[in-house]
């Protein structure tokens, strides 16, 4: 996405109603009914939420998040991030993972497999000299 891209989406949604320079609660609530108006890029309303410094806009994008891939999903974290450095973080959001299902799954095998190694390398202590042929 280029840069002019990204101007011209900003510009639809300032078309559409929305007011950058409007309270926070205000422009929250009218980003809120933007969502769900067609023509209106959810990349171009994730960046302006990333711009109201408020625990309401974090909320919001960590709900887009939950859904979004690709290239909205970039967009709704690069705008949590801004959030963050400002010390605004989303509320857990009900139902979501910081990190894939598979994850644990991932670590309880490699635990069993490190096990199973651990318990070849000692069954020689003792037993194994130098000239034996269970090296």
């Amino acid at each position: 996405m280029t840069h002019t891209d990204i101007e011209h989406e900003d510009a639809d949604l300032r078309t559409a109603g929305f007011d950058p320079a409007a309270p926070p609660a205000e422009a929250l609530a009218r980003l809120g009914d933007l969502r769900a108006a067609p023509g209106v890029n959810a990349g171009a309303i994730a960046r302006a939420l990333g711009a109201i410094a408020s625990a309401e806009a974090a909320a919001m994008l960590a709900a887009m998040e939950a859904g979004a891939s690709g290239t909205l999903r970039r967009e709704v974290r690069r705008a949590l991030y801004r959030l963050r450095q400002r010390g605004i973080a989303p509320a857990a959001v009900e139902g979501a993972s910081t990190r894939p299902a598979a994850l644990p799954l991932a670590f309880a095998f490699v635990a069993q497999q490190a096990s199973g190694l651990a318990e070849v390398g000692t069954s020689c202590l003792g037993d194994c000299g130098a000239g034996s042929d269970r090296l």
